[in-house]
């Protein structure tokens, strides 16, 4: 499996917007095959904190969600407003519950 997560910093004056496109993509891709958790949260609007976490089955699920239609409309909205981003991708290996 495949996790990405971290927090990006987008310019706080297209935040209002971003919000709202956040959640009609999220409604997207969280049905797309390969997808586990999908989550972009808007942390702080008026800085333009948001937090990312996504897991995916494997690197070929991720690259055909990185290539569809309303990511890549979405990136060449707001990939220039990107101003910060902590973003990593890690190979996830033993994974198991947490204990009880």
């Amino acid at each position: 499996m495949i996790t990405i997560i971290g927090r990006l910093n987008i310019e706080p004056s297209v935040m209002e917007d971003y919000d709202k496109d956040v959640k009609e993509l999220s409604s997207k891709v969280i049905n797309e095959d390969g997808c586990h958790f999908y989550s972009l949260v808007v942390e702080d609007k008026e800085n333009g904190v948001v937090t990312i976490a996504e897991i995916w089955r494997d690197e070929p699920a991720l690259f055909v969600h990185w290539g569809q239609s309303w990511v890549t409309d979405f990136m060449e909205k707001y990939g220039a407003k990107v101003i910060g981003s902590t973003l990593k991708m890690y190979d996830t290996t033993n994974e198991r519950d947490l204990p009880s």
